[in-house]
């Protein structure tokens, strides 16, 4: 049983024509997955010719086809699905991504890690790597008290170690997307989605140093920054910055900075 054999029940007699179409089968046909997305002259035609992919991707989401290895040919058509822009292409993803911890398809998991590792520039994608991510950390904690038997556990331990540079994407970028919209460590942490427990041990492990210090650092960057190089006023740059009020910022300034904002843009700003 094929996708392939599937679409071509399914898609119209047009598409199935169409010399695009049958390019990019060709394509599938001829090469295995990591082949696609480790040669630019593979993958580039693929994410050039989106009418096509959405086109799979529609019919594949319409049908709700559940891409395993129950289907030879699943592991190219997950990734023309992960290529495609079609609205619900993240939605149907999720669902599969959820099918698979479900059943414990460790190599249906391995081949979505590695697709979703190999394109981390598809943003649209990082709800699908926080699902895994998050699956993976729970599965460190069973096999940390020994829960699993043997077999399953080296499976997942493999799994772990090919994903980890996912895991490492998925939480840094998390970090730098919404930083500058917390307040503290904890509005941070539940930002990124974590226990705020969670969230400082995982901190620890990517960036060497405690939320709370780094944060503190990037906060005295930015405002920094702003006093040297913008034409902005204090009030402004304290909203900018996030203080809750303007008697606070002017503590942070006089406390971190080492004088009142006012006279730190006297001192320092460059025009």
């Amino acid at each position: 049983m094929t996708v392939r054999d599937f679409l071509y029940g399914n898609l119209p007699q047009e598409i199935l024509h169409s010399g695009i179409f049958i390019r990019t089968v060709a394509s599938l046909e001829h090469s295995n997955y990591l082949e696609l997305l480790v040669q630019d002259n593979k993958l580039m035609p693929l994410t050039t010719e989106n009418p096509i992919i959405n086109d799979i991707a529609s019919v594949l989401i319409q049908n709700k086809i559940y891409l395993c290895s129950d289907y030879a040919d699943y592991q190219q058509y997950l990734l023309i699905t992960c290529l495609s822009s079609e609205e619900k292409t993240v939605l149907f993803l999720i669902s599969i991504a959820q099918q698979y911890i479900e059943e414990k398809r460790i190599e249906e998991l391995k081949t979505l890690s590695f697709i979703l590792y190999m394109l981390s520039d598809f943003v649209r994608l990082s709800p699908i790597v926080c699902l895994i991510d998050k699956y993976l950390y729970q599965q460190r904690i069973i096999a940390h008290q020994n829960i699993l038997n043997e077999k399953v556990h080296k499976e997942i331990d493999i799994l772990i170690k090919l994903a980890e540079p996912l895991h490492q994407y998925s939480f840094i970028d998390s970090v730098f997307k919404h930083h500058s919209e917390a307040k503290d460590v904890k509005e941070l942490a539940a930002l990124c989605g974590y226990s705020y427990s969670t969230f400082k041990r995982l901190f620890s492990e990517h960036f060497h140093t405690s939320p709370y210090k780094w944060m503190l650092k990037q906060r005295k960057e930015q405002v920094m920054y702003l006093i040297q190089f913008s034409k902005f006023l204090p009030f402004e740059i304290a909203d900018r910055c996030n203080f809750s009020s303007a008697s606070y910022f002017n503590s942070f300034c006089k406390k971190y900075l080492g004088d009142t904002p006012g006279n730190l843009i006297t001192r320092f700003r460059q025009f």
